[in-house]
């Protein structure tokens, strides 16, 4: 994912397995459904918390970490820990990490070049 000139994400070849399995297993029945899942909780709505979020233009859930929080309109930016994209959601689109959330480090590689 290309940010910016100076900002960009990449995945190593041999991690393909990897979010490959990470995907299948968040969007997978293995998981609860999303609505039944953790409920938001206050801690969830502070920048640079992790939570699970479901993306409105796939449906599917992905890890993230809240970047922005806004209060007002009920919506938060947050940064796709394992792709690099950051999206706008609402609060009823992010839920709380649950025992079941792989908990392996973060699949996108920031890069950033100086020009």
């Amino acid at each position: 994912t290309v940010v910016s000139p100076s900002e960009m994400y990449f995945h190593f070849s041999s991690d393909q397995h990897k979010l490959h399995d990470l995907q299948e297993m968040m969007n997978s029945t293995r998981l609860s459904p999303f609505k039944s899942m953790a409920p938001l909780s206050e801690k969830l709505t502070r920048e640079g918390a992790y939570c699970l979020i479901q993306n409105p233009a796939d449906m599917l859930k992905y890890r993230a970490r809240v970047t922005c929080v806004r209060p007002s309109d009920q919506t938060a930016q947050v940064h796709l820990v394992d792709f690099g994209h950051t999206i706008n959601v609402t609060f009823e689109q992010m839920i709380s990490m649950t025992p079941d959330t792989p908990e392996q480090p973060a699949l996108s590689i920031t890069c950033n070049l100086t020009l």
